[in-house]
């Protein structure tokens, strides 16, 4: 956009203090049109000239506390947030009619679906699937959950494949930003790492991902993941290995099951609505972003049914210009036969 001036406000962008608070003050007055940020944008000291759009990527990342800063940071504003896999909550909200949802399907030209194998772990064939993606010029992720596992993975795979250009990341690392440039120059084979590639991260030599322990992450993590191979329009794989079945929960159990089903181009919408019916909905009116608070008696079908109705009433008195102290006995009424028992009932049979 020539002639828009655009700035970034990150801890990443080292500025001396008075040149962060003129910033702070041209964004204020306007000269600053677009502003990119991380949480920071979210700050009392950030105020904006007349701010018209609010995008938010990557909403699931946001804690409910956040996410009332935006709301009240945008009042009036149009918001559009962005995720490949949102949460419970925001998928209940967006299903209850609390929320608008868009969902973009079509995939870019030349993708393929990532080839998803989930068994227990199994290393001669975790090593065969590293070496294979080596021979053919690629590179490869290796996610592990903890950061004390690394060592451990590091040194197998340095054993088995003495070729390999191996380095490792996690969130802490006085160089991480080096490594990371150094593994999307190619400079490295395989890079082992936390979770910390989960988002952001976009190479297109990438197309093998080794995730260990998946029992220990959640559905949308996996396929946030996943989605960090197939970049381009070479084939990609994704391998995720988890203990013996014996010893995995219900729920992990399930979210594999979902990963394994789930694999084509475009499936986010498909995983978010199971990763609701595992983890539940949470809180609408609460910060609880999961879990069956008012669900386990009345059902999901019925509390979605209840709360549209709930939220007509709300808006009809919005309509009529009903303030939150004037008398509304006679449509509140309405509303409480609308979904009183004759409707519970009805729903029952």
């Amino acid at each position: 956009m020539p002639g828009v001036r655009i700035e970034l406000i990150s801890s990443i962008v080292k500025r001396k203090p008075g040149e962060l608070a003129a910033l702070r003050e041209e964004i204020a007055s306007g000269e600053v049109r677009v502003v990119v940020g991380t949480h920071a944008l979210l700050s009392n000291k950030v105020s904006y000239h007349k701010l018209g759009l609010f995008v938010v990527d990557e909403e699931q990342r946001f804690g409910v506390r956040q996410k009332e800063k935006i709301k009240e940071a945008a009042k009036s504003v149009d918001v559009l947030t962005l995720s490949a896999t949102p949460i419970p909550r925001t998928m209940y909200m967006c299903m209850a009619g609390i929320r608008e949802m868009s969902t973009l399907e079509t995939p870019p030209t030349g993708r393929q679906a990532v080839v998803t194998r989930v068994v227990e772990r199994n290393d001669p064939e975790m090593l065969e699937a590293v070496r294979q993606e080596l021979d053919r010029g690629g590179q490869v992720f290796y996610v592990v959950p903890r950061i004390e596992m690394i060592a451990d993975e590091v040194n197998l795979l340095s054993e088995a494949i003495p070729g390999a250009r191996i380095s490792h990341a996690y969130g802490g690392l006085k160089d991480l930003e080096q490594r990371i440039v150094d593994f999307s120059l190619g400079d490295v084979d395989v890079m082992v790492s936390t979770t910390i590639m989960e988002n952001g991260i976009d190479i297109p030599n990438v197309n093998t991902i080794i995730i260990q322990s998946t029992h220990m992450f959640g559905l949308a993590q996996l396929h946030q993941l996943r989605g960090r191979v197939g970049r381009s329009a070479v084939r990609a794989y994704a391998y995720l290995y988890h203990p013996r079945l014996s010893q995995l929960t219900e729920d992990a159990t399930r979210r594999l099951r979902v990963l394994q089903r789930d694999t084509g181009l475009g499936c986010g919408k498909a995983l978010a609505e199971s990763d609701l019916q595992i983890r539940g909905a949470g809180n609408v009116f609460g910060e609880q972003q999961k879990g069956n608070l008012g669900l386990r008696d009345l059902g999901l079908d019925m509390y979605l049914q209840i709360l549209q109705k709930a939220m007509r009433y709300l808006q009809e008195k919005q309509r009529m210009g009903l303030d939150e102290s004037d008398d509304d006995s006679e449509l509140l009424q309405a509303a409480v036969d609308e979904v009183g028992l004759m409707g519970l009932q009805d729903s029952l049979t």
